[in-house]
């Protein structure tokens, strides 16, 4: 008698053929015949984890998470969007979108409210090493004044 295998044969597909046959012998009625089959089936052929979609704002947010973790590097939208695997294009349009600003505005945005943390912490900390504790080179940067600097999350 010619045997068909679901798939290639090896261990696995002769573990669910002896399976098969026991669910088959053991059945009491077809709805059990049925419900243990489809059991059987899902435990070899389906993936093991259940699988996740990770949305636009999931791949934003670790970028986010990667620029809090790093604020003091230098970061341009080119390097990020390598990084993560976006078009610099898809990677700007996500933060318009998620966040209401520009890349380069957000970077801003995060520095200057981890600049207002660490003079909550620090008030003896000079300018100046405030402004390389949150990733500028000069202390001058904080002379402009934002219009957003305490209204965004």
């Amino acid at each position: 008698m010619e045997q068909f295998y679901l798939y290639s044969p090896g261990s696995d597909s002769l573990q669910f053929e002896k399976k098969t046959e026991a669910i088959v012998r053991s059945s009491g009625s077809y709805e059990e015949l049925k419900a243990e089959y489809w059991e059987c089936i899902s435990r070899h052929f389906l993936p093991k984890a259940p699988m996740t979609v990770i949305t636009d704002e999931d791949q934003l947010n670790a970028v986010i998470i990667h620029l809090k973790n790093n604020l003091k590097d230098k970061h341009n939208l080119s390097d990020l969007s390598t990084a993560f695997g976006f078009s610099q294009s898809k990677l700007s349009k996500l933060f318009r979108n998620f966040k209401g600003m520009s890349f380069v505005e957000y970077l801003t945005y995060l520095r200057i409210e981890r600049a207002k943390e660490f003079i909550q912490s620090h008030p003896s900390l000079l300018i100046n090493d405030l402004a390389h504790q949150v990733g500028y080179d000069a202390p001058l940067y904080f002379s402009v004044e934002r219009p957003w600097h305490s209204t965004r999350s």
